[in-house]
């Protein structure tokens, strides 16, 4: 099965995204989700924009 990333602002998009997330699992494809928004997202992503920032060792909460 073949596998789509989906990036987004899943606080303010959320419900968008969720689905568009959706509609890809009935066309039978694995979507693993990327939250790049500051705030708590809609759904739970596959991966949260604190754990990109501490990849970079940054802090989401205090970088201006």
């Amino acid at each position: 099965m073949k596998t789509v990333a989906l990036v987004g602002t899943f606080d303010s998009k959320g419900t968008e995204y969720q689905y568009i997330k959706q509609l890809l699992e009935k066309l039978d494809l694995n979507v693993f989700t990327i939250h790049i928004g500051v705030f708590e997202p809609f759904f739970t992503p596959d991966v949260d924009v604190s754990e990109i920032a501490a990849e970079v060792q940054e802090n989401i909460e205090t970088n201006p």
